[in-house]
């Protein structure tokens, strides 16, 4: 029962049907809380699901407070270091950004991005998501020397590894062609903005 009510608010949640979705995932939430425990993955789950619909409807305080809740039982139960945990955190951190909460979100990014260079390596999908994260964050800040070192970065794997045409490649070399203009770069960041729209 538990199950399709989750499939139903998922089915809400994708149509834009905000209110409808949240109430499934909040009754859902609550009795899973209840018979299963908060600590149960498919409680998690839930909470997670819930935080993605109040996100939607910019409801940042709901979705912060049970992302933080989140990520508190996820590093008491798997552990700082487990790919949950950093999942969690980089999605904390998203939550951080969309506030304006830029200090905040670049201290979680940072976390999340020693950890993952050093377990998964500097190449991993989910190393360079992290690297992007925070180079919008520096960019946010007016952090921009930053924020192009990690882009660059980026960049140079993507290319490497993806190719010079695939649509990530493409978004990387827009942000820090952005990057570029913003401290007056002009002529480099000319450069990257043609290659993007051919």
């Amino acid at each position: 029962t538990l199950q399709s009510m989750a499939n139903l608010a998922t089915v809400y949640l994708r149509q834009g049907k905000y209110p409808q979705s949240e109430a499934l995932f909040a009754q859902a939430l609550e009795i899973q809380s209840r018979v299963l425990g908060v600590e149960h993955p498919n409680t998690l789950l839930s909470m997670n699901n819930l935080a993605v619909v109040y996100a939607n409807q910019g409801k940042y305080p709901q979705t912060e407070a049970l992302v933080t809740k989140v990520l508190e039982i996820k590093r008491r139960v798997l552990g700082a270091d487990h790919p949950d945990t950093l999942t969690t955190m980089n999605n904390l951190g998203t939550v951080y950004e969309f506030q304006g909460k830029y200090s905040e979100a670049e201290a979680l990014f940072v976390q999340v991005f020693g950890t993952r260079r050093q377990v998964l390596g500097a190449e991993h999908p989910d190393t360079l998501a992290v690297m992007i994260n925070l180079a919008t964050v520096y960019e946010h800040q007016g952090k921009y020397p930053q924020a192009e070192v990690l882009d660059t970065q980026v960049l140079a794997i993507e290319r490497r590894v993806l190719g010079a045409e695939h649509p990530d490649t493409v978004t990387i070399m827009n942000n820090l062609a952005t990057v570029y203009e913003s401290q007056g770069k002009y002529s480099e960041a000319e450069a990257l903005f043609v290659q993007v729209l051919k």
